[in-house]
């Protein structure tokens, strides 16, 4: 499976948003008409957000697994404005089949695409979902983590 993705985002005038959060693949390249989309500037504990200008390139969590975090994830986020925003948005993701070579990224031999994969995605909901599935989602994460703790210990 190849999980790269082509979505468009409609937001709509003064309520459509999507909350902070980095994305989890390589990069991620976001086209958008109006205003809304914003980067955070600067250390995490002492930045600010900015407003988008144009065509953005986000890095992604995977690319800053692979660098060591040498490149660090891009925090976004979409906040309302009263004539909405629609957003194309192309996420380049490595492929889970096939073995990822790590010596060009300053480490050494080999990992599957899926243990990438499985890495980067634990712990993370889609913030794009309804509340219903955020839910859901928290759930099952939840239910994961006791059934490690007990297999564990």
């Amino acid at each position: 499976m190849t999980p790269t993705l082509l979505r468009m985002f409609s937001y709509l005038p003064a309520t459509g948003i999507a909350e902070e959060h980095r994305d989890l693949g390589l990069l991620t390249l976001c086209v958008g008409t109006g205003k809304g989309l914003e980067v955070w500037e600067g250390p995490e504990d002492n930045g600010r957000w900015i407003p988008a200008q144009g065509p953005c390139i986000l890095a992604g969590r995977t690319l800053r697994y692979l660098s060591n975090g040498k490149i660090p994830a891009a925090m976004h986020r979409v906040v309302g404005n009263p004539d909405g925003r629609t957003s194309i948005v192309f996420a380049l993701r490595p492929s889970t089949r096939g073995q990822v070579q790590l010596g060009p990224f300053g480490g050494w031999g080999y990992l599957q695409g899926w243990e990438i994969w499985d890495f980067i995605k634990d712990g993370v909901r889609n913030i794009n979902a309804t509340k219903d599935i955020q839910e859901m989602q928290r759930e099952e994460q939840r239910r994961r983590a006791e059934k490690e703790k007990k297999i564990g210990g």
